[in-house]
């Protein structure tokens, strides 16, 4: 039985606004990524400059009143001081992974081109995996 042309043209739209959607959502991701990306940098240098300091502080004044020390008690300073460099990289992963994605978004659509264009067929795949990675991993469990 042969698929009539008007649901072959249909199927196509939709395909087409699909792509253009994908592409959309991956310009929207790579914006405030881009922020977020660039910043990391600064707050990984920034926080370890804070440790540092606090460090040296604690150094060089190792008795300081019972109010700072009950405020470092009560935030878990110790704690603070091991888990924010952690928790920054775990951030910068994260991140460098949402904009793999977002990558991958873009190359699957395909949409930064008009015209027909050679395409890295492995480079394809890749994104189209990375994509549909979680959906791979469900379907294993």
């Amino acid at each position: 039985m042969a698929i009539p042309v008007i649901f072959m043209t249909a199927l196509a739209d939709n395909d087409h606004k699909v792509l253009g959607l994908s592409t959309g959502v991956a310009h929207e991701i790579n914006n405030p990524m881009g922020c977020i990306v660039n910043n990391l940098s600064f707050v990984q240098d920034y926080s370890n400059h804070l440790l540092e300091h606090i460090a040296l502080y604690q150094q060089v004044s190792p008795s300081v009143n019972e109010q700072i020390e009950d405020h470092a008690e009560d935030i878990d300073l110790d704690y603070l001081k091991v888990d924010l460099p952690k928790m920054v990289q775990s951030m910068t992963v994260s991140s460098d992974r949402i904009r793999a994605i977002s990558n991958s978004l873009r190359t699957f659509a395909r949409r930064d081109t008009e015209h027909k264009s050679e395409f890295d067929l492995h480079t394809g795949l890749d994104s189209t995996l990375l994509i549909l990675q979680h959906r791979l991993k469900a379907q294993d469990n």
